[in-house]
């Protein structure tokens, strides 16, 4: 790694680049945090059982998903572009404080705190996802026990499937005639 450049004589290619990274880093809190209030509604959507809801609340978890494919994508890009103007070998992946390091006082320091404040609120999302996920399981689980019960009940031929189960196949009511 390099020593800290003076950002008062930073190159214009490097103050173009840092302002870069730090405005898709502020996007990118932004979207995560799009992405935090879809999860609540959906979290919501899934204690009421409001599955029409739960269908717009999907779309937009998508579109915010891929905004931050995109940013994600942009990020990475600029990150390739400034780490030779800082001197930081990019062997892989260049870490966003490494960057800061390098960079400076005030620009770095900003870099650092949305880069920290991005990292805690992936990590909420993370946390958010997986409880939703299980919420939407034990939800599809409960329904699926409903259907198997209503199944049991309206089977006519109650007839034991290799789970144990009554068989849920489809049901055809039919004679045969003896007589012809």
């Amino acid at each position: 790694m390099s020593s800290r450049t003076d950002t008062s004589v930073m190159p214009a290619e490097l103050t173009k680049l840092s302002d870069l990274l730090e405005h898709v880093l502020r996007n990118l809190v932004a979207s995560q945090q799009s992405l935090l209030v879809c999860l609540d509604e959906k979290r919501t959507a899934v204690r009421v059982a409001d599955t029409p809801a739960l269908g717009s609340i999907c779309a937009r978890e998508r579109t915010c998903i891929q905004r931050i494919e995109e940013l994600d994508s942009q990020r990475s890009e600029i990150m390739r572009r400034l780490a030779p103007l800082v001197g930081i070998k990019a062997n892989g992946a260049v870490r966003i404080s490494a960057v800061a390091d390098a960079i400076g006082e005030d620009a770095g320091k900003r870099l650092q705190t949305i880069s920290q404040e991005l990292r805690d609120l992936v990590l909420r999302v993370q946390k958010e996802s997986s409880i939703v996920k299980n919420a939407m399981e034990a939800l599809s689980r409960h329904l699926g026990g409903i259907v198997e019960s209503v199944n049991g009940a309206m089977s006519r031929a109650r007839v034991y499937g290799r789970k144990g189960r009554i068989s849920v196949g489809v049901q055809l009511a039919g004679t045969v005639d003896l007589k012809s």
